[in-house]
Parts: structure tokens; sequence; C-alpha cells
């Protein structure tokens, strides 16, 4: 029955919620992440950019550390009392459990990973986790990956009005930076590089004298958006995706940038559309999807 249960049954379960739910969910909804937080004993470090798989990652990387101190502290106690037991045989029985206990224990902290990864490989690659709560957001755990194929996105322009109007900044993607304090934007463009069989269709095209409307390649630019005629470094074109935050108190629901309010690709003549909430943006980020297919 709950009312036999002592104090001391029901305090590990009230450390492990106060640790484990009522401590992160308290940093996440105050932005915690803002501040700087200590390098795990794995080398980990958290920032705004982490995510919940980040912040998992980190408290295993720390339970490793503390787990493997805490059996260290109780072998000395242990063998201390081995050592002190002056040939009692209950104090000697009780030392050598507790060193059982500590070794065995130590064994399966340090063999955890291996023991998950043979279950289920899956089980050991932290991934973040798709929008579930926004059914109409595009991401891309909801495309399929052929329709993904394309150049590296080398740069974006984005735009303070719709249909690419307004004066234009240009902003890198970046897998692990997110961008506060700027905008709002409205529209967008991505570039790539032209690549050697490009520039052989804009020569083989010249040689035939076709017209703009009758070229595959009609303009080019150079690495900061101009445009270049045929003689530019850069297209049209990359797979890069922009994402939307707004802040949120509840953390369960958001990543370190916020909820996510709207997903989009690019060219987008108005980023609007693809937002799931009418909310102010207060984060975005921009990712080159083409590494995350590199990867996978």
């Amino acid at each position: 029955m709950i009312r036999n249960i002592g104090f001391r049954q029901f305090l590990p379960i009230t450390l492990a919620i106060i640790i484990f739910i009522l401590i992160p969910a308290v940093l996440f909804a105050s932005d915690g992440l803002q501040v700087n937080w200590p390098t795990s004993p794995m080398g980990r470090n958290l920032d705004i950019t982490s995510e919940l798989h980040h912040f998992v990652a980190y408290l295993y990387e720390w339970g490793i550390g503390l787990g493997g101190i805490a059996v260290f502290i109780m072998l000395v106690i242990a063998g201390f009392q081995y050592l002190t037991s002056v040939g009692d045989p209950a104090k000697v029985t009780m030392a050598v459990a507790k060193i059982r206990s500590a070794i065995l224990g130590l064994i399966l902290l340090l063999s955890s990973w291996i023991i998950l990864d043979t279950i289920n490989p899956q089980l050991t690659q932290l991934r973040p986790l798709p929008g579930l709560w926004e059914e109409d957001a595009l991401s891309p755990w909801l495309i399929d990956i052929d329709d993904l194929k394309g150049p590296p996105c080398e740069y974006v322009l984005l735009y303070g009005e719709k249909n690419y109007r307004g004066l234009p900044s240009l902003l890198s993607p970046s897998q692990d930076k997110a961008f506060e304090g700027e905008g709002p934007f409205f529209s967008g463009r991505g570039f790539t590089k032209l690549t050697d069989e490009d520039r052989e269709t804009i020569g083989e095209e010249n040689r035939l004298g076709l017209q703009e409307e009758q070229r595959t390649i009609r303009k080019t630019y150079d690495d900061k958006g101009n445009e270049a005629g045929l003689t530019g470094s850069h297209k049209e074109g990359g797979l890069c995706q922009i994402t939307f935050y707004y802040r949120t108190g509840w953390w369960a629901w958001s990543n370190a940038c916020g909820r996510v309010m709207g997903n989009s690709m690019f060219p987008n003549r108005d980023f609007s559309e693809s937002f799931t909430d009418d909310k102010e943006v207060t984060c975005f980020t921009i990712k080159d999807l083409s590494e995350q297919i590199s990867k996978d």
C-alpha cells in the first residue's frame, strides 16, 4: 500500500523528477540555454541552437561521468569497511556485497551504449524530432528523399517584402546557427555555384545564338547576389530550407529556438503561406539540406 512506503523510498523518485523533469522544464521555458552550460565529461556543449535530442545526449554524458564518480566513491567506502571489519563476518559480507554491486554497476554503466546498440542501433542515434504538432508544416521528414536531390545551397537572399521586394539581406546556410533579431522577411531566393556542365551549356547556347527565353540558364550572379549577365559564378537554385519559430513558455512543445511556425524551401515569394500560427517570428534557421542527404 502507498501509505506503508517510507520517506526514504520516496526520496529517489522525488529527486529524479526534480532533476530530469522540473529543472529542464524551467530552463527551457525561461530560455535557459542562453546561459553558459558546463561542458559535459565527453566534451559536449549546449547553446541557443541546441534541441531536445542534444539535451538528452548531454544528460547521458553527464550520467556516465557522475555514475563513474559514484561507483568510485562506493568502492572507496566499501573498501574502507572491509579493511576495518576486524574479522567481523557480517561486516565483511556487507562490504564484499557493496564492492560486487559497485563493480557490476560500473560494467552496466559502461556497456549501456553497447547493449542498446545491439538491441536496436536506432536507439543510440539521437536525431531532431519532427514537428508532430505542426501537421501542415513542411519538413525534410515529410518529403520523399528523391525530391530533395539537388546542388548545395551557397547563400540566400531574404527580402523584407513579398515577391522579392525590399532591400535584400544575404545570409549563408548553417546547420547549427539560429538567426535572431533579424528581419522580418517575407520572401527569399537561394543560390548555388555554377558547375562545369553549366558553363559548357552557357558556352554552347552562346555559340548557337539563343535568345534569353530559349536558354537553360538565363541569368547568373556573383557571390553577393548581384546579376552578372552570363559571366557570373552562381545561379538560382540549391536545396536551402528556412524554418521559422516563435517563443513559447512550453518547453515540451519547443526546441531551444522556440516552437516551429513554418518551413519553406527556396525560392518562395511569400513565406507567410507556410506559417501554421499567426505569431511574431522571433527566430529562424537556414539549412542546406544537401548536407543532411549526403550524411544519410
